[in-house]
């Protein structure tokens, strides 16, 4: 009988030992053993207060093709000419590019979620985008009110920026370093407008029987008309994309590309392009 209680006592102690080396997947854990567990992610800190320079270089495309058309309009009102065959819609002026540097500063605002970032930023830059309207007068016979008309229309028309910015929202993407944003808003500026409009011509009645005393009177007709406003404020919208590079803890720099598009002044429309670099502090 003692024989026998050892030989269970020594099987005992070889089963256990066997099952500490004998390891199921998975089981492990029950155990209390302590596998990996990543560590929380961290990104580059965005968020705060930044405020910098920049230079850029762009090009404006202005289309002029509106701009005399309520000059017409309103120097032919009371002719069957305008009312009739709606001269003041033919395109006497056309459209123009000009390209110029800008140099400015920007500032802004951004908040942080991991690896999302979104702000409010402005910029605003001094340039010097001008350009004449080329023209082409038009010189027609129509018909209008039982009258024959021969008639020239010619103008001119002129505009230059000065400066202009962008008051934005702007969301970005953290990669280590580096982030690449895209950017929406509000676009304003300050241009020069000029424009000008003659209309000339001749109204000839019709030619009546021969059995007529006396031949209706040919009548020439002249107008001209002007405009201009300095300083004037223009405004539209903006959209653009660009990268932020962080080069010291409180210093990034930046490249950028921003399309701007401006109403109408004075019958005059204006878009920009432009490409930009800066620097900036963040807080």
């Amino acid at each position: 009988m003692r024989r026998l209680l050892v030989a269970l006592a020594l099987l005992a102690s070889v089963s256990a030992a066997s099952a500490d080396d004998f390891e199921i997947p998975g089981l492990s854990t029950l155990r209390g053993s302590n596998p990996y567990v990543p560590g929380t992610p961290t990104y580059t800190r965005w968020s705060g207060v930044y405020a910098g320079g920049m230079l850029g270089y762009g090009s404006t495309h202005f289309d002029f093709s509106g701009a005399t058309r309520d000059l017409y309009a309103f120097m032919l009102r009371e002719l069957a000419l305008e009312n009739e065959q709606h001269v003041s819609q033919w395109q006497v002026l056309g459209t123009a590019n000009n390209n110029s540097s800008s140099l400015g500063g920007f500032a802004g605002f951004n908040t942080q979620w991991d690896d999302v970032v979104v702000g409010l930023d402005v910029h605003y830059s001094h340039t010097n985008f001008f350009a004449n309207a080329p023209a082409t007068p038009i010189s027609r016979q129509t018909s209008a009110g039982g009258n024959t008309y021969n008639v020239t229309l010619n103008g001119t028309a002129n505009m230059a920026i000065h400066d202009w910015g962008v008051l934005r929202l702007r969301s970005g993407y953290v990669w280590n370093n580096i982030m690449p944003y895209a950017t929406f808003g509000f676009a304003f500026g300050r241009s020069d407008v000029f424009r000008s409009a003659t209309a000339d011509g001749q109204e000839n009645p019709p030619v009546p029987p021969a059995t007529c005393a006396a031949t209706p009177t040919c009548t020439p007709f002249s107008f001209s008309d002007s405009e201009g406003k300095r300083n004037a404020w223009i405004f539209g919208y903006a959209a653009g994309g660009g990268v932020d590079v962080l080069v010291l803890p409180n210093l990034f720099v930046r490249g950028e590309v921003e399309y701007a598009s401006f109403g109408t002044v004075l019958g005059t429309r204006a878009n920009i392009t432009t490409a930009r670099v800066g620097a900036a502090l963040k807080y």
